[in-house]
């Protein structure tokens, strides 16, 4: 079957001769080669492939040339339109990303403002020369002062280490400061009475480790150095206290 009477069974008999008038236009002169390309395509639903068949049977090898051609500009641009396109596309989604992504570093800058006013305020000398200006303009008596007042702390100082220096005992337990150590964590060792151990346990169990391993006994963690432990054994205080060593 020839490409005519394959396209006069598809179309039907109304399209088809339709198709043949606008063909004779074409060849004629009477239609411009856009005009004749546009409605036989139309007529054809789009198959530039019975377009191009069809062309191939025209009697006038320039109309044939002709109408190629244009099929072939109409190609590249409908090409072109397409890439442009995808590419309006592609740049209104990075556009869209771009503005989320805005968006999202404006409410956490929001945020750490709304936060700041809470933070611990710190003052600091921004100038090194502004801040050694001012420490060079202070008088002689203002630095003698001064040292004074650092002798006066560091003989208070000394005094009070003395004073608590009979008291610095091994086996005291270091939470209370005053019940004898009797249980020691494993596996860091730390060491602290009964009575801050189980107050330890309660607390440290309802509020850190339930969440996370249930209300045991064994998922806590140490009072002085956080670190998980194990369990815990028994610890004897020994029967001399340890001194610190003095010079």
């Amino acid at each position: 079957m020839g490409v005519t009477s394959q396209l006069k069974a598809r179309l039907g008999e109304e399209r088809y001769r339709l198709l043949q008038s606008v063909s004779v236009e074409y060849q004629r002169g009477t239609t411009p080669v856009d005009a004749y390309y546009d409605v036989a395509l139309t007529i054809l639903d789009g198959d530039a492939g019975s377009l191009l068949a069809l062309a191939g049977k025209l009697p006038d090898e320039a109309k044939k040339t002709e109408l190629l051609a244009f099929h072939e500009r109409r190609t590249r641009e409908a090409a072109a339109a397409a890439a442009a396109a995808e590419a309006e596309a592609e740049a209104a989604a990075r556009a869209a990303a771009l503005a989320a992504e805005a968006e999202s570093t404006a409410r956490r800058l929001d945020r750490v403002a709304s936060l700041r006013p809470l933070a611990p305020i710190h003052r600091v000398d921004s100038n090194p020369s502004i801040a050694s200006s001012d420490r060079s303009a202070k008088t002689d008596d203002e630095h003698i002062d001064e040292l004074d007042a650092d002798a006066a702390a560091a003989s208070s100082n000394d005094v009070i280490r003395e004073l608590f220096a009979d008291e610095d005992d091994e086996d005291c337990c270091p939470v209370c400061l005053d019940a004898r150590v009797t249980v020691q964590c494993v596996p860091c060792s730390h060491a602290l009475c009964g009575g801050c151990l189980e107050l330890w346990r309660l607390t440290n169990a309802s509020f850190y480790a339930v969440a996370k391993n249930g209300a045991s006994a064994t998922a806590t963690t140490c009072p002085m150095c956080r670190a998980p432990i194990a369990g815990f054994t028994a610890r004897v205080a020994s029967a001399a206290t340890g001194r610190k060593k003095r010079d």
